[in-house]
């Protein structure tokens, strides 16, 4: 009979993460210059998302879920376009797995749909990635720019 040798046993190795920015109240990650409204259908301190959509200044929502990867790449071309447009335009994030009840209401079917809306009116609609390019040249003519 051998005798068994024993391996010894590795160290779990440390993992580096990255500290996100979160919000105060909730602990939750938070997006740079992006808003995210974590539930638009309760009033609280937080503007409603019909509060939002109803101003005069234009609002694109971005319907986003976490584990979409298009979504995912749509982050910096949301940051890039928050850069080009400045206070000219809100740019909020609804993750659908969240407020299914506002996704519903504006029949999101696909991730991600970014949605332009004036004064409560939508005046325009795409889904999936869009380039920088692509999304200002959509939604250009909605701002004059």
């Amino acid at each position: 009979m051998r005798p068994t040798i024993r391996k010894p046993r590795r160290k779990p190795k440390k993992r580096n993460h990255k500290k996100l920015r979160t919000n105060k109240e909730t602990n939750k990650p938070l997006a740079p210059d992006f808003e995210h409204h974590s539930n638009p259908s309760k009033q609280n301190n937080m503007e409603t998302f019909n509060d939002v959509i109803s101003d005069n200044k234009p609002v694109l929502v971005d319907f986003f879920a976490t584990w979409c990867q298009p979504c995912k790449m749509m982050h910096p071309v949301l940051d890039e376009v928050k850069q080009a447009m400045g206070d000219r335009l809100r740019i909020i994030k609804i993750d659908i797995d969240k407020q299914n009840a506002t996704a519903t209401r504006y029949r999101i079917q696909s991730v991600p749909t970014l949605m332009l809306f004036r004064n409560g009116e939508q005046l325009w609609r795409g889904s999936g990635y869009l380039s920088r390019a692509e999304l200002l040249s959509a939604i250009g003519p909605f701002l004059n720019v």
